[in-house]
């Protein structure tokens, strides 16, 4: 979820269409994004292919499993991951614009709830309310 947040970002932040890209990052942040948890694997493969085509990331093969790669950023993309951090930051603060502190708080509390959540039934099981 987070890489798809980063490429709408950036995308947007070099005045580069983003339409998809940030349409992705809100289903992914709405309730009907956990429905389709398992298509995230194509996703993110998606994004990784673009940001590589894009030269912001270098893959090399993992040193201990032939099936796996390791992904890291690219030389020299420190200021683009800078732009993108407050461009980031810029479209969070218009996405609770009116917002007071307290329901903020409360969102971030839910938001953690529901990552939380997915991440520990990527099995299928279900998880009673905390």
């Amino acid at each position: 979820m987070r890489l798809t947040l980063w490429q709408a970002a950036w995308r947007e932040s070099g005045e580069l269409p983003a339409d998809a890209e940030i349409a992705t990052a809100k289903f992914w942040a709405s309730e009907a994004g956990h429905r389709v948890a398992h298509t995230t694997v194509h996703i993110r493969a998606q994004l990784l292919t673009r940001m590589d085509r894009d030269g912001l990331i270098r893959r090399k093969p993992h040193p201990r499993d032939a099936r796996s790669q390791t992904i890291a950023l690219a030389p020299g993309t420190d200021a683009q991951l800078t732009e993108a951090h407050q461009h980031l930051t810029a479209l969070d603060n218009r996405a609770v614009a009116g917002f007071t502190t307290e329901e903020i708080a409360t969102l971030k509390h839910l938001l953690t709830r529901l990552a939380t959540n997915l991440d520990r039934t990527r099995d299928t099981s279900t998880v009673a309310d905390q």
